[in-house]
């Protein structure tokens, strides 16, 4: 579907997709946020393969066990994603892979991520048993396929106890549970 918000909104859980066999299946259609603000305490979605446009993200987001995925957006991106004009305020704390956006994109995904801005804090707090995480201003870390990132921005601080932190990609590149190729492409990133 195609949504649009008509005012400020308060996400407290996040929103599953399965399909007619009970597999777990990404949001494909478009949130258009209109300018509006969503206040976040978990991310919007699990699994994002669809449009996100136009939203700002306030709040605050902890998941600190060793599989957690979390950003604002989405814990998980794939597909054909375009993600244009969000803005992340909200502070994110993971134990595993976190961004102000999208946490990882799967492999095999094309995505398109512009115009977007991050403003929170960022932070890995490595549990037991996980040895590495990768954090990110925007994305997390992005698994295998393609990503094109495009005049974003990261005024937040990105911090990481165990691995891999950046500004706008916590970590690109061959996974080794995927014989996939990737690109990544960065343009006009601040």
């Amino acid at each position: 579907g195609n949504y649009k918000l008509g005012a400020d909104i308060a996400v407290a859980s996040t929103l599953f997709f399965k399909d007619s066999q009970g597999n777990d299946t990404p949001f494909t259609g478009t949130l258009d946020g209109a300018g509006h603000t969503i206040t976040v305490s978990a991310p919007v979605f699990d699994y994002f393969a669809g449009t996100a446009k136009d939203i700002i993200f306030e709040g605050e987001i902890s998941a600190t066990d060793k599989d957690a995925c979390v950003a604002s957006l989405a814990s998980w991106g794939d597909g054909n994603a375009k993600i244009t004009n969000v803005i992340n305020k909200a502070n994110i704390t993971t134990g595993f892979r976190g961004a102000g956006i999208v946490a990882q994109f799967e492999a095999g995904s094309d995505a398109v991520i512009t115009d977007c801005v991050n403003y929170g804090t960022i932070k890995g707090i490595g549990p037991e048993g996980r040895d590495e995480l990768w954090i990110g201003g925007i994305i997390g870390k992005q698994l295998s396929g393609k990503i094109h990132i495009e005049n974003c921005v990261n005024y937040g601080t990105v911090t990481n106890d165990k691995g891999f932190a950046g500004g706008i990609i916590g970590d690109f590149g061959h996974d080794k549970a995927f014989d996939e190729s990737y690109i990544c492409e960065i343009l006009n990133c601040l």
